[in-house]
């Protein structure tokens, strides 16, 4: 599936690590928590071992991986992830219908499709789905993650990019929150959203006070932390179950942390 000419990049064997519970998944080497998570989805052990040895060798990328449409879907509801690669030939439902229900569900990170070449019609179905792109087998490793890199690029500059922590899903360009376990939308102001995508971008979804400012409003812009505190104590109403004590948006020293 990978043109011959870059096999030899894949001799070397990558460190494996935990194991989780739903199906088969591994998040391969530990990376800094502000790297792009990116989900493997293929049902061939070998062609995905090798994608995903691709990915994680990038030291901006970490890559997760699965098996079948259950455990992708499983993953995706846990994990924050930032791309998709999926396999046409991954087991369960036709890739257009499979693509087309993650869209549905409010998945808006880029997916990645991968096919046989000349498979123009599953190609064409899958993109009017919602698929990001489609990649023909077999495909040049530099090509692909060139591809990779530049979907992940333009997805985060988009109006449209959305974030998932904690219950919610965060889509900034409609000022939004969604609560996926209660079903709800959260409106927020031009302020809380950027206040919120700011964390939601950092390592570990942490900044200081002084950074918030300068990223809410400039530099030298005559407001004091007070006007920071008043905005997250807004946010904590909108998303805590209990504001008085929070546990999404908490403070730790000078610093504001999301935990995802």
């Amino acid at each position: 599936m990978i043109q011959q000419q870059a096999t030899a990049q894949l001799e070397a064997p990558v460190p494996q690590g935990p194991v989780a519970s739903f199906g088969l998944v591994n998040a391969a080497r530990a990376k800094p928590t502000s790297v792009k998570r990116v989900l493997i989805a293929f049902g061939d052990d070998d062609s995905r071992r090798q994608v995903s040895r691709l990915v994680d060798r990038q030291s901006e990328a970490s890559a997760l991986e699965c098996d079948c449409q259950e455990s992708c879907k499983a993953l995706l509801g846990e994990q924050r992830i930032n791309a998709l690669l999926l396999d046409t030939a991954l087991p369960g439902r036709a890739a257009a219908a499979f693509c087309a229900s993650l869209r549905e569900e409010r998945f808006r990170p880029p997916i990645i499709l991968f096919g046989p070449s000349g498979a123009d019609h599953t190609a064409i179905e899958a993109l009017d789905a919602g698929a990001t792109d489609y990649l023909a087998m077999p495909f040049s490793p530099t090509v692909f993650m060139a591809r990779l890199r530049a979907h992940l690029r333009q997805h985060d500059e988009s109006d449209f990019v959305a974030y998932r922590f904690g219950p919610f899903d965060f889509e900034p360009g409609n000022r939004l929150l969604y609560d996926r376990e209660l079903g709800r939308k959260i409106h927020l102001t031009a302020i809380e959203t950027k206040l919120v995508r700011h964390l939601l971008q950092q390592p570990a979804g942490c900044a200081d006070r002084d950074e918030l400012m300068v990223a809410l409003w400039g530099a030298c812009n005559g407001k004091t932390s007070h006007a920071i505190d008043s905005h997250v104590y807004r946010v904590r109403q909108k998303i805590e179950p209990d504001p008085k004590a929070p546990v999404r948006l908490i403070t730790e020293g000078r610093n504001y942390r999301l935990v995802l």
